[in-house]
């Protein structure tokens, strides 16, 4: 909540694990990437992830990808499968490939 500015109230709301937190959250690595890059509005994109890699909590491999360049965002929940170690892989190039096609359109 310190770092990227996602508020309490919205991680209440909606629980950690949610399209709404990862949209906030890659909104506000957004602000931190302006903030502390010399770079315009455009030429910045940011990615965030949140779930559950297992073992407890929220059911284990849901995982939710967002993307924001400052005027657009996206969010893609996806449900992965096996150990936490393959949930955290599958959301990095999850993550990688959201990336990847932005950059194409």
């Amino acid at each position: 909540t310190a770092l990227l500015g996602v508020d309490e109230e919205l991680l209440e709301a909606k629980g950690a694990v949610s399209a709404e937190v990862a949209s906030a959250m890659a909104q506000g690595a957004y602000a931190v990437g302006l903030a502390s890059a010399d770079l315009e509005p455009g030429k910045l994109i940011a990615v965030a992830t949140t779930g559950n890699a297992g073992p407890a909590g929220e059911p284990a491999g849901l995982v939710f990808v967002a993307l924001y360049d400052g005027s657009k965002k996206r969010v893609i929940e996806h449900r992965f499968s096996g150990d936490r170690a393959d949930v955290r892989a599958q959301a990095v190039t999850a993550a990688i490939d959201m990336i990847r096609e932005h950059l194409v359109r």
